[in-house]
């Protein structure tokens, strides 16, 4: 139950995110403003009460520490990402960080991929590249939307993250993790704010509702879903954990389809026929190659 838990409550947080980017906060570098008060309340927090055992090696405390700072620069590209893409487009293709995990694998490590996992791969980048086909701008013919490098760069560092973070946790627990991470992204987060961050962070604070997503997006749904996915990652099959965490963007293709209908209009993601039926048909190519990569 811990994974499909984990898989859930980040569907919503990320459409919580889209709404934040793209109505609430004036821009990325604000977003990551308020994402840094959330780090580094919780990871204080978690860091007091869950402290690094005595022995634990250095290789292992680098390993969730850098986890941070690979999620910290993938989160700066996502929200930039966010503020101009449908988060139906977006998710997809970052959610195809566990294709630099197994190339990552190869790599380093020596791993060898079957060719039903060098399918998968090719599945999912096929997925990818569908859901960023969009109308030229003269209406004549099609064109890769310019987001899709971009945020294969970021899927690529989420990835990196992962890695990471899966070494690590093989001695650390969860809730060190937690803290360790998300105060590894801190400070990379940091890094983004300018003078006028604080400026364009009031604008949020004095908006009744933009603080109230905010406060369950940043503060309740995604740590939730954060230490529900690391506890997953140690408990059990890392395979079986990444494949059901794989349906993600099933999640938020599906939350703010519904949230962009006409009777609620919350979000405005395109809902005509052949929006859903690329973006749909793309979701399922992404989540198959995730699964077949992990599984296969």
């Amino acid at each position: 139950m811990v994974c499909p838990a984990a898989a859930g409550f980040s569907g919503m947080g990320s459409v919580g995110e889209k709404q934040l980017v793209w109505k609430y906060v004036p821009s990325a570098n604000a977003m990551l403003g308020w994402l840094g008060v959330t780090l580094a309340l919780f990871g204080g927090v978690f860091a007091v009460l869950f402290p690094f055992e005595a022995g634990t090696s250095v290789s292992r405390i680098a390993a969730i520490f850098g986890s941070g700072f690979s999620y910290g620069i993938s989160l700066a590209i996502l929200y930039r990402a966010l503020k101009t893409s449908e988060a139906s487009r977006v998710y997809p293709i970052y959610h195809t960080a566990p294709i630099f995990v197994a190339i990552i694998a190869v790599l380093l490590l020596g791993e060898v991929l079957s060719a039903g996992q060098w399918a998968a791969i090719i599945i999912t980048v096929g997925g990818a590249v569908l859901i960023s086909v969009e109308r030229a701008v003269t209406g004549n013919g099609y064109r890769l939307g310019r987001a899709l490098l971009v945020l294969l760069v970021a899927a690529g560092l989420a990835g990196v993250g992962q890695a990471l973070a899966g070494y690590a946790l093989e001695e650390i627990s969860p809730y060190t993790g937690f803290w360790a991470q998300r105060l590894g992204c801190l400070a990379i987060v940091i890094l983004f704010f300018r003078k006028r961050t604080f400026t364009e962070m009031a604008v949020t604070l004095k908006n009744p509702v933009g603080m109230t997503v905010m406060i369950l997006t940043e503060a309740v749904i995604m740590p939730v879903g954060h230490i529900f996915f690391l506890q997953a990652f140690q408990r059990g099959d890392i395979a079986l954990v990444a494949t059901v965490y794989a349906t993600v963007p099933i999640w938020v293709f599906a939350i703010s389809s519904v949230l962009s209908t006409s009777r609620l209009r919350l979000m405005q993601e395109q809902l005509t026929r052949g929006a859903i039926v690329q973006k749909g048909a793309a979701t399922v190519l992404v989540v198959l190659g995730i699964i077949g990569i992990n599984l296969l």
